[in-house]
């Protein structure tokens, strides 16, 4: 049996955004808990209920009610025949509102300012949930930067099913509760090389919980990383489970997944798999490679994935970074901070770091019902990133540098205007 080796790069990029302070509640958290009720003329509140509705909202036919227990009355305004709409009163905030998040080492991430996440958290409050499939060796699945962004597949979930050693959703694979580790062939797809779970915390890793560091996506409470591992403790693995890996990702409901893994030489199977999730409207974002020479490499090289480089915090093509014609989009993938196995951190490099970071903001777009499909997603990225110079080396930076903010609020229907150690782990082919 023919064997190739697919080397997978990985990308590491350090963010030194200055701590601030949040700022201060808005006056209007003096009415924390109380309701808006719209309401007809002359309506007037049940008992429990306090109006404190001053002159101006009474204008406007609403009533600012409070009541020790709101909650429980609730319901009596849901049937009140006088009551047009009713709901709690919620916060609100400046839309150019840079969030700061207050993660420990968020002070050694330069990677999420570069790219603008900070400002498109304010944009992604609020979303639904989306699914993001690191498909590489694993991932620490008890980091404490991690542990909360896991996908569960509810299948296998509840009543012993994690481990009756049945499979109980008929996916195909018994006990997959927490993904599948395809090297192994098991239900633990914990990382035993460390590629995976720095991966995976670049993209996603828990924003604002005081500790370690802030993933693109890790403001968003709907995205969860699935855990799918193809690579051994060795960081090497075959094509054939990367392929089975990515249909998995697909029939299990991952809207997007990060591929910082490559091989200079084609992959059938990989391309074959790369088609289903296009077919399924899933987007793949994948490492251009290590090679710091002209060749993209597979399977990035493809059309059907999204191919990133990498560049420097000064947006600088990192000499590692492959490039060509086939290129799409760049992202900092030098000396990126990052989740590694046992709860702790590090720095690392690599087109690998540079990919999450597009995969990340992907994971934002997919939670947004303007983006659903691959093709408004890909559309999205591509149409507001950032055109780095010299604007003519397009085989350098593809169409530029991600923008997060401006990603998400694209209109889709509008009219677009136009010396660190990589990581080359390997991936064997059949």
């Amino acid at each position: 049996m023919k064997r190739l080796f697919l080397t997978l790069c990985l990308l590491l990029a350090l963010c030194g955004l200055d701590q601030q302070t949040q700022p201060a509640p808005a006056q209007a958290q003096t009415f924390e808990g109380a309701y808006l009720v719209g309401a007809e003329p002359g309506w007037v509140p049940g008992p429990g209920w306090t109006d404190v509705t001053p002159p101006a909202l009474a204008a406007l036919g609403l009533h600012r009610l409070i009541a020790a227990d709101a909650p429980a009355l609730e319901q009596s305004l849901a049937s009140d025949p006088g009551v047009r709409f009713s709901a709690p009163e919620r916060s609100i905030a400046a839309l150019d509102q840079t969030i700061t998040p207050n993660d420990a080492d968020w002070v050694l991430q330069y990677g999420p300012a570069q790219i603008q996440v900070p400002e498109a958290w304010q944009l992604a409050a609020g979303c639904a949930v989306s699914t993001l499939a690191i498909v590489d060796s694993g991932v620490d699945l008890d980091h404490p930067d991690l542990v909360g962004r896991i996908w569960f597949n509810a299948g296998e979930v509840g009543g012993g099913r994690e481990t009756n050693g049945l499979d109980d959703d008929g996916n195909g694979y018994a006990d997959d509760w927490r993904g599948w580790d395809f090297s192994n062939r098991d239900n633990d797809p914990d990382d035993d090389y460390g590629h995976g779970t720095h991966v995976a915390g670049i993209a996603n890793a828990s924003a604002n919980n005081r500790i370690g560091i802030a993933g693109v996506a890790g403001a968003a409470w709907g995205v969860r990383i699935m855990a799918l591992k193809v690579l051994n403790a060795i960081g090497m693995g075959l094509d054939g489970n990367a392929a089975e890996a990515i249909k998995y990702a697909v029939d299990n409901g991952a809207q997007v997944i990060n591929l910082s893994l490559g091989d200079p030489l084609p992959t059938p199977a990989l391309e074959q798999a790369l088609s289903y999730a296009a077919e399924h409207g899933v987007l793949v974002v994948a490492a251009s490679g290590n090679s710091g020479i002209s060749g993209v490499y597979y399977p990035a090289r493809y059309e059907t994935a999204l191919a990133v480089g990498a560049v420097t915090s000064d947006n600088q093509r990192a000499y590692f970074s492959s490039y060509g014609p086939e290129l799409d989009l760049v992202a900092p993938g030098v000396a990126i901070y990052a989740t590694v196995p046992g709860g702790g951190y590090a720095y690392r490099s690599g087109t690998s770091m540079a990919t999450p970071h597009i995969s990340g903001v992907a994971a934002l777009l997919a939670r947004m019902p303007q983006y659903g499909s691959a093709r408004l997603m890909r559309d999205a990225l591509i149409h507001t990133a950032r055109v780095l110079t010299p604007v003519d080396n397009t085989d350098f930076f593809g169409f530029g540098l991600v923008q997060a903010r401006d990603a998400l609020d694209w209109n889709p229907e509008g009219a677009p205007g136009a010396c660190y150690a990589a990581f080359l782990p390997s991936i064997e082919s059949r």
